[in-house]
């Protein structure tokens, strides 16, 4: 038996299917592509002025001979701080203060301090892990040191600027 639709009904059905194709033509539906995965994180500040920052030892130290400090992405939302400091000789310690520093919009903030020294040594070399807040920028400051006798001499040093 055939079954026959009145006109409204079909209007209404045809207004429907019509309303559905447009919705999924102009992407309204969840994107699941690889894509949209690995999108760089969206800042929620402006982004710090640039500085100029030179990696090297002060030429004024005495014992400093060389130092050393990078900043990496570590797991999902860490950063791991490299630093390095090395002696013309050996001193009685020689060590790095490991500082992150996140931008808050207008200032550098510590968001995280450690520290770390060798005893009797001409270098010494070591990292820390610090956890971050995605959508912030962030850069390490370490500051280089020695102590030999009761004389001691530090140098500061400036990572690149990463946002997470």
């Amino acid at each position: 038996m055939l079954k026959l639709f009145k006109p409204a009904k079909i209007t209404s059905m045809f207004a429907a299917a019509c309303a559905l194709s447009l919705t999924l033509a102009s992407g309204v539906y969840a994107d699941t592509s690889l894509e949209s995965a690995n999108k760089e994180p969206r800042a929620l500040t402006a982004p710090p002025p640039v500085e100029m920052n030179i990696n090297a030892a002060n030429s004024s130290t005495m014992y400093i001979t060389s130092i050393g400090a990078s900043l990496q992405r570590y797991g999902s939302i860490q950063f791991q701080l490299n630093g390095s400091t090395s002696s013309s000789t050996v001193v009685d310690s020689i060590g790095v203060n490991f500082i992150l520093q996140r931008w808050t919009g207008s200032a550098w903030v510590d968001s995280g301090t450690s520290s770390g020294q060798s005893n009797n040594a001409a270098f010494y070399n070591d990292n820390r892990i610090f956890s971050a807040t995605t959508g912030y920028y962030y850069r390490g400051k370490t500051i280089h040191w020695v102590r030999k006798g009761t004389f001691y001499e530090e140098t500061l040093n400036y990572t690149e600027t990463i946002l997470r």
